[in-house]
């Protein structure tokens, strides 16, 4: 993909016939050779900005900090990395810094548009 100074994500025509993964490749890469921010909020207040949304499932809570089941699998880095491509790829006011962790019958789940649901067939 060959991108002028000026152009912006939408403004970019793909050369070469790639599929949108692939030029996302490079953005993940560079992120996880930055590493995950220690400043990531655990759970952000709605504001209507776009944020992601981790479902929470079977055992393991945020508040004890007992981090003993598969639904939290690479939390916080996985959302910070799609947070940030998304951001550099997109016109997203996006957060950053947190994310929310909800579970499957919270009515704030209606709020986002994108809830990750890491290893569902560990739900057995």
């Amino acid at each position: 993909m060959k991108m002028k100074a000026a152009d912006t994500p939408r403004q970019c025509t793909m050369s070469h016939g790639r599929p949108p993964a692939a030029l996302a490749a490079p953005h993940a890469r560079r992120a996880a050779r930055r590493g995950a921010s220690s400043s990531h909020t655990l759970d952000i207040p709605y504001d209507g900005r776009f944020t992601f949304v981790r479902l929470r499932w079977g055992g393991g809570t945020t508040q004890s900090r007992s981090w003993s089941s598969a639904w939290n699998h690479d939390y916080p880095r996985a959302e910070q990395h799609l947070s940030q491509i998304l951001r550099e790829l997109t016109y997203l006011d996006i957060h950053t810094v947190g994310s929310r962790i909800l579970s499957l019958d919270d009515p704030d789940l209606f709020r986002y548009p994108i809830a990750l649901m890491w290893e569902p067939a560990s739900t057995t």
